[in-house]
């Protein structure tokens, strides 16, 4: 946000002391997957997000010309934050809260912007204004395609795919357990042969009966090669199951970008999408069997810390995912939100007038109110969650 306007969600720690103190805050940290370590990562994480956006806010004003007398990651007053110094003739704070944050900038407007710091605002275009407004969103999905970038050059792109393994193996016919495959061997090829289904596998095996073929395995994920011959009709003594298993493959440099771009904008588009079902302003698929609803912090904090416990590229994605939402949601023409001002700002570039105070304020009472209540209702259901299931 701009213009002084936090964008923080409700605390955690409220919560905690409506549960029942703190034990009552004990208990939330336990339901919560990852526990404790997964919590803090989660929070962490936001933070730096919300810094990345807030940072956007900030470079565009300054290139800009725009004056950003404080800088501050959090919410609370300066008598309680820790004022880092000045640097660039911005003041730079991290308040006592961290879970939201602001750039103060008086052309814009703000509790602190004085009638000359409004009639300098004139000087200001409006697609600068506008600029600096979007900033903060565009930083956000900046920061997911590069969190998505960096996770798909060193992890590879994730692939689901259908993986044949070794389900059983006979009492009676030991031809495969006598050179060694074991129950859960996945396999890779037959004879050089690359193996995608259940299929392949018998059908290479009746190709290559009564001769010696080598079967290529994974195994934990290392390789296996076992040397078999086939009896008559392909049989080995084995039996097969199938799983779809999530699988990372590696790419040249360009092409992991433009993967990670094209998965980077089919989540901004998902993430549209979602925001418009939860608030019913889009029709739900039929392919979306899950309802949709509004959710908030503990939510977010909670996925992000399973995500967490799992693996870390899990993190690394869901992060992004997270990034994407504040971009999204910022973007809302909702008055307060950074999409508000730009709805401002264009108002303003047609009319060639300023907005009036008194149209702000009351612009500003609506958009606190709706966010105020799709804050309450995100806790909500967040609780509701975590006391029924």
């Amino acid at each position: 946000m701009i213009n002084r306007m936090y964008t923080y969600p409700p605390s955690l720690i409220a919560v905690g002391w409506w549960a029942g103190g703190l034990e009552g805050l004990k208990s939330v940290l336990a339901t919560m997957g990852g526990g404790a370590p997964g919590v803090l990562g989660m929070l962490l994480a936001f933070g730096a997000l919300v810094t990345v956006h807030e940072f956007g806010h900030w470079a565009v004003a300054k290139t800009l010309g725009f004056r950003t007398p404080v800088f501050c990651i959090g919410w609370g007053t300066r008598k309680w934050s820790l004022v880092l110094g000045t640097w660039l003739e911005t003041e730079w704070r991290i308040a006592i809260f961290p879970l939201g944050g602001f750039v103060s900038i008086p052309e814009i407007g703000d509790e602190n912007a004085t009638p000359e710091d409004l009639e300098r605002a004139r000087q200001f275009a409006s697609w600068k204004k506008i600029a600096v407004a979007a900033a903060g969103p565009v930083f956000n999905a900046l920061a997911a395609l590069l969190l998505t970038v960096g996770a798909f050059a060193y992890y590879g792109q994730p692939v689901l795919e259908t993986r044949t393994f070794v389900e059983s193996l006979s009492p009676e016919r030991k031809i495969a357990e006598t050179a060694g495959v074991k129950v859960a061997d996945r396999f890779e090829s037959v004879g050089g042969m690359k193996v995608h289904s259940q299929d392949d596998v018998v059908l290479a095996f009746q190709n290559s009966a009564n001769k010696p073929v080598d079967v290529v395995f994974d195994r934990a994920g290392g390789r296996f090669t076992a040397v078999v011959t086939p009896e008559e009709g392909g049989r080995i003594g084995v039996g097969l199951g199938s799983a779809v298993e999530r699988v990372f493959h590696h790419h040249p440099p360009l092409r992991t970008a433009i993967l990670a771009f094209g998965k980077t904008a089919e989540a901004i588009e998902k993430t549209v999408m979602g925001f418009g079902m939860a608030l019913h302003l889009v029709e739900k698929p039929v392919s979306v069997k899950q309802d949709m609803e509004v959710r908030g912090l503990i939510f977010m904090i909670d996925t992000g810390a399973n995500a967490l416990a799992s693996n870390t590229f899990n993190f690394i994605w869901y992060v992004s995912i997270v990034s994407i939402g504040l971009a999204v949601l910022n973007i809302m023409p909702i008055p307060l939100l950074d999409g508000g001002h730009i709805a401002t700002f264009l108002i303003e570039g047609m009319t060639g007038r300023i907005v009036s105070e008194k149209v702000r304020g009351l612009a500003a009472i609506v958009g606190a109110l709706l966010l105020i209540g799709l804050t309450v209702l995100g806790t909500f259901n967040d609780i509701k969650h975590l006391v029924f299931g």
